[in-house]
């Protein structure tokens, strides 16, 4: 009897020796994965914030741009108007 109760600690221990161990390798396998997945997302908002700052400095560039010309046109608007109002002395 104590024989047949060896043998069955002896497979409980197996068993449960085999289930911890694949236990384990499932959470390590289980964060490698979890590493990839935020590797890639760091990646990937890394490109997105890259992308959206260029994005902001191009329509700075657009905006000055668009306001250079209002100013000349407000200029020019402004020498014309001069223009017919004080004729000049020819």
């Amino acid at each position: 009897m104590e024989t047949q109760v060896n043998s069955q600690l002896q497979q409980f221990y197996q068993f449960w020796k085999t289930a911890a161990a694949e236990q384990v390798s499932f959470v390590e396998s289980f964060y490698e994965e979890l590493g990839k997945v935020q590797a890639n997302a760091v990646t990937q908002i890394t490109a997105n914030l890259d992308e959206a700052a260029r994005l902001t400095k191009q329509s700075i560039a657009q905006g000055q741009q668009l306001l250079a010309q209002w100013r000349k046109l407000a200029l020019e608007t402004a020498r014309k108007a001069t223009e017919v109002a004080i004729p000049s002395k020819s």
